[in-house]
């Protein structure tokens, strides 16, 4: 992961926005513009988790630059984990919570998924598949590699989830 997203936070202040959302973007029409999907696809992945009471506990596996969790943490309330491999993503991740004020509810931490052991009311990844190291073709071995990957990884979720709901891959 360190070969793409420890890369200098100069170069991608050159193409992403603010918050540093790039994947995933919903665009519920065709006037809407990049940002205003990038906004539409955080206010859609908090909905389809039902962030219905304060308190919930949440990961968020490869969390980025913390944008999405930090929307989570101060919209709902919610006692928000995120977790990444990339030390310049969990420095900006942490900076930018203290200055938002929610480093009590915003936690960010340099780690696998694979070694998560907290538990957790609701569980989201968008498009957390980069973090899997293997071929980057997609012949069948690699297709089936992804396979045993994902199913390796909702087995994990599913002993790191108290109750409620897990949201991975894409937002559709």
């Amino acid at each position: 992961m360190e070969h793409h997203y420890d890369l200098s936070s100069r170069l991608y202040d050159l193409f992403l926005d603010r918050d540093r959302q790039y994947s995933c973007a919903y665009f519920r029409s065709h006037d809407d513009t990049l940002k205003v999907a990038q906004v539409n696809k955080v206010r859609h992945i908090m909905a389809k988790l039902l962030l219905k009471r304060p308190g919930l506990k949440v990961l968020d596996i490869g969390s980025g630059w913390g944008g999405l969790a930090l929307q989570i943490a101060s919209y709902a309330d919610a006692d928000v984990t995120g977790i990444t491999l990339s030390m310049e993503q969990l420095t900006m991740s942490r900076a930018r919570a203290k200055q938002a004020g929610l480093s009590a509810r915003a936690h960010f931490e340099l780690r696998d998924y694979r070694h998560e052991t907290g538990r957790y009311d609701r569980i989201v990844s968008v498009e957390a598949s980069g973090w899997f190291e293997g071929p980057c073709s997609l012949d069948l071995r690699a297709l089936g590699m992804l396979k045993v990957l994902f199913r390796e990884m909702e087995r994990r979720i599913t002993r790191s989830l108290s109750s409620g709901r897990a949201l991975r891959g894409p937002i559709g």
